[in-house]
């Protein structure tokens, strides 16, 4: 899993998440070169996944989850209680969504169980950084927009300019990506998704 690293290069909140491929891999029968073929990643890069070795972004993981038909929050998991999740600030488990020249877009998981009905998070955008590409799937999503200035783009319904404060709900039947559109500063938003899509 990728995370940011600290100053001394050392990864912060890591977890083997390759034990968890590795385990669901072999309970499907899939050999590496099976799931490379349903992932569209290489079977040397999912085996180097699977000892831990290298660290999958979140598009990785979700292309990996998706073939073992479980969610990314699954291999996040760690509480046993069905109904309660506590996180706290210092323990949220941060990954690359996607990496720009400009840095990278992250995002902060706020739970940690894959059964709940929603998906909150907070997305992390550096200056003028944007979505990889423009998604669909079904659901909801709600948008608050807790720093910056974030762009929204609905295809067929419109570009909202959301500020500090704003917020928009929409369904995500509707093609959508979004764009900081602060020039030196980063923005953050919180997304949440019904049903989860992680």
């Amino acid at each position: 899993m990728k995370f940011n690293s600290d100053k001394n290069g050392k990864n912060q909140g890591a977890m083997p998440v390759g034990d968890a491929i590795r385990t669901l891999r072999q309970e499907k029968g899939y050999s590496l070169r099976k799931l490379a073929e349903l992932t569209g990643v290489s079977a040397a890069t999912i085996s180097q996944i699977e000892k831990n070795k290298t660290s999958p972004n979140l598009i990785v993981l979700k292309n990996i989850s998706d073939a073992l038909g479980e969610t990314v929050v699954s291999f996040l998991a760690m509480a046993d209680d069905e109904s309660v999740s506590l996180v706290r600030k210092e323990n949220r488990k941060k990954m690359v969504r996607n990496s720009l020249p400009q840095g990278d877009v992250l995002e902060e998981f706020l739970v940690r169980n894959p059964r709940f009905k929603m998906e909150p998070a907070i997305i992390i955008l550096p200056p003028e950084g944007s979505s990889p590409e423009v998604v669909h799937h079904h659901g909801e999503e709600f948008i608050y927009v807790l720093e910056g200035k974030v762009e929204i783009i609905l295809q067929g319904k419109g570009v909202f300019e959301l500020n500090e404060g704003d917020t928009l709900y929409y369904s995500s039947d509707i093609p959508h990506s979004f764009k900081n559109n602060l020039k030196k500063k980063e923005s953050r938003f919180l997304i949440t998704a019904t049903p989860p899509n992680f």
